[in-house]
């Protein structure tokens, strides 16, 4: 009978057994034939209740000190219980996590922004050229072009630019309106003199332009800022360079895309990359980030200066 008890299925939940279950379950398993003659008998329901309840006696003794439970049954299973945690695991493992996140996650925050200025930068560069490549279809090769001025000073007389330039408003609305999808346009007269144009894309970045440079800022918050008394500020952006703005130009030549990052060719490697770190061999602080950028595949490098 105890050889039987071990074939027996046991269940995963605990619950008192029913006697007239069991019986039946025994009688199942335990079918006897007679001596050679193949005719199959069931024990006495008695004697084999009776046995059932003897070997029970038995299972408690054997294992009720490994798991104490009233509906302690050879048909059940009592090893399956959880154990809980205590509050101080809780605590110590909250504060372990805590730490951790508070060591990884300035790290993941500032590699998201790093992704967020390369793909801007990236992008821009080539809804650029690609809009002066479509605006070359229709107004002739980008060579052809007026010259982009540095100021359209109107004369009293003929109110006309200088000849052979455009101001740069009148040269966006002539060139570019028509191939690029900007949200806002306005000028503004900076503090040097110079009126720019300012171009404001549905992505959030501003682009700054006039004959003298090419601005374009990742945020329109940051170029407000920039702003005061409606004049773009010199001083601010020679901080925002390479930070929240970026060096771009207008090429007519072999060497460069039409629109390109700024790249003077009589610059050497050292000045550029001294460029992006500090004001040097007069250039303004971070003139050549963009360019540096730009040459390890929009990928901004790990030994970059600033935080973004």
């Amino acid at each position: 009978m105890k050889e039987k008890f071990k074939n027996t299925r046991i269940l995963k939940k605990t619950v008192r057994p029913d006697n007239d279950k069991i019986l039946n379950q025994v009688q199942d398993d335990s079918l006897i034939k007679n001596n050679g003659v193949g005719k199959t008998v069931r024990p006495d329901k008695a004697q084999m209740l009776k046995q059932v309840q003897h070997d029970m006696v038995w299972f408690r003794r054997g294992f009720g000190a490994l798991a104490p439970d009233k509906n302690l049954s050879p048909f059940t299973s009592h090893f399956s219980r959880r154990a809980a945690f205590t509050l101080a695991e809780v605590l110590i493992t909250l504060g372990i996590i805590g730490v951790v996140a508070a060591m990884t996650l300035p790290t993941l925050v500032q590699s998201y922004k790093r992704h967020v200025v390369e793909t801007k930068l990236a992008k821009f560069y080539s809804v650029m050229n690609n809009a002066i490549k479509l605006s070359e279809v229709e107004n002739g090769e980008f060579k052809t072009w007026d010259t982009l001025g540095y100021s359209c000073n109107l004369d009293e007389e003929t109110e006309k630019c200088a000849e052979g330039t455009i101001d740069a408003l009148n040269w966006y609305n002539k060139y570019l309106k028509n191939y690029v999808r900007v949200v806002k346009v306005n000028t503004i007269r900076t503090s040097t003199g110079l009126e720019a144009c300012n171009l404001y894309f549905p992505d959030g970045t501003v682009l700054s332009f006039h004959g003298k440079g090419v601005a374009l800022y990742l945020n329109v918050s940051d170029f407000e800022k920039s702003l005061k008394s409606g004049e773009l500020d010199s001083s601010s952006y020679e901080n925002d360079d390479g930070i929240k703005c970026f060096t771009f130009d207008f090429y007519r030549d072999d060497l460069h895309s039409a629109f390109d990052v700024y790249n003077n060719l009589y610059d050497s490697e050292e000045t550029k990359i001294a460029s992006c770190s500090r004001r040097t061999a007069g250039l303004v602080k971070g003139t050549y980030c963009a360019y540096l950028i730009k040459k390890n595949g929009w990928k901004i490098p790990k030994d970059y200066p600033w935080k973004f």
